[in-house]
């Protein structure tokens, strides 16, 4: 799973934060 300071390094900008927990929540709900 990957970390905050992961996704910040990876480009953090607020839409792929926003994306990533889009994304964890997908795979928590799916």
């Amino acid at each position: 799973m990957p970390t905050p300071t992961k996704g910040r390094r990876l480009g953090g900008s607020a839409s792929h934060q926003k994306a990533m927990m889009a994304n964890l929540a997908a795979s928590l709900f799916a």
